[in-house]
């Protein structure tokens, strides 16, 4: 939705009021509006998302965006989120957590590894599922 309340207009398909070859490469388009603390405007940065992002390594990421995802996922596991992978699990968190914890100053990236890991624990006990 736009600053106005209103929605902002359609840049893909058909029905894209401005259609354009270079939109072709294109994958979607990231808006994101933020406000630093103490400051009355909002800013926006705005990048289309190409081909080129999707195939991006992810162990090349950053450190904290790959602890980020490790946090999503479990976030979506724990509420059995649909669109989360069939073959993504408790495991999996713990093992992209381990592997991009870094510098953990006050060992909340090892506290949130250990909570993984007891969901895991927990999820493997008889009787799981059945009421």
């Amino acid at each position: 939705i736009g600053a106005q309340g209103s929605y902002d207009p359609l840049l893909y398909g058909a029905d894209s009021p401005t259609p354009t070859t270079d939109k072709a490469k294109e994958l979607g388009l990231l808006r994101l509006r933020y406000k630093v603390p103490g400051e009355a405007t909002s800013r926006l940065i705005e990048r289309p998302i190409t081909d080129a992002d999707r195939t991006a390594s992810f162990d090349r990421a950053p450190e904290s965006t790959r602890f980020a995802v490790a946090v999503a996922g479990y976030a979506q596991l724990l509420r059995q989120d649909p669109w989360i992978g069939k073959g993504f699990g408790y495991g999996d968190v713990v093992r992209i957590a381990k592997a991009a914890k870094g510098e953990d100053r006050f060992g909340f990236r090892d506290e949130f590894i250990d909570l993984v890991s007891r969901a895991e624990g927990l999820e493997r006990l008889p009787g799981k599922g059945q009421d």
